[in-house]
């Protein structure tokens, strides 16, 4: 019994480092978005920069891109949402990649 209770305490404690780590980076990046006066809510931001690494390295995020531009960013700003959602969420592909000019600011 003693087992199960720890295993569940340790359980808890590493879920709650995640959560926390993750809303550190949410928080990093709204901020950074924020700061870049690009229209949108937090929940968007957030929704896109993660997008960004699980699209990274493949045509998904030229589609992304592109989604962006449609709902009234500009190619600078969808751009920048992108980049900075790489740098934040996922700094580890980072330039893993050459990503084309614009992408870069």
């Amino acid at each position: 019994m003693k087992r199960y209770v720890l295993g569940a305490l340790l359980v808890a404690a590493l879920a709650t480092t995640a959560v926390a780590h993750a809303d550190n980076q949410d928080d990093d990046f709204v901020a950074l978005v924020a700061a870049q006066n690009i229209p949108g809510t937090p929940e968007q931001w957030i929704a896109s920069g993660r997008a960004a690494c699980n699209n990274y390295g493949s045509y998904a995020l030229l589609v992304q891109q592109i989604h962006l531009q449609e709902s009234g960013l500009s190619q600078d700003q969808a751009n920048r949402v992108i980049s900075d959602g790489i740098e934040v969420y996922c700094p580890d592909k980072e330039g893993a990649l050459r990503l084309p000019e614009d992408f870069n600011h």
